[in-house]
């Protein structure tokens, strides 16, 4: 039986996943969560590597966590940071997404967890990850 944490870790992957697949069928992306964002992704195979290009601007790497689970499910989770409100400040067109973001990728191939490079370069998030 799955106890407290665990059974909550379970639940969102599955939730991320589900997400996943209705953009893989739909090309739409869709958060089930509240106050989350998804943020849009590229997915580049070179002879040795996989390169994952993510549209992350505002946000720090710090404030970014990467996984990758069973080879080639990459687990992309973070959050951008709204800026400071000044009292008083009235907003008239709000479209950027702000608050926590999470995206998982089924990658086309198998890859080594041990081998992952990121760089944040221009407001997208790099990962590079060597093929098995």
């Amino acid at each position: 039986m799955l106890e407290g944490n665990n059974f909550i870790v379970k639940i969102r992957r599955a939730q991320t996943e589900m997400e996943e697949m209705f953009y893989q069928l739909c090309r739409y992306p869709i958060s089930l969560k509240k106050n989350s964002w998804y943020p849009l992704t590229d997915i580049y195979e070179f002879t040795e590597a996989i390169m994952v290009k993510i549209e992350l601007p505002g946000v720090k790497k710090e404030d970014i966590t990467i996984s990758l689970e069973d080879d080639n499910k990459l687990y992309v989770q973070g959050i951008r940071k709204e800026l400071n409100q000044e009292k008083g400040l009235v907003y008239h067109l709000l479209e950027i997404n702000y608050g926590y973001f999470e995206r998982m990728i089924f990658l086309p191939v198998s890859t080594k967890e041990e081998d992952i490079k990121l760089k944040l370069e221009e407001g997208f998030l790099f990962i590079t990850i060597l093929k098995k």
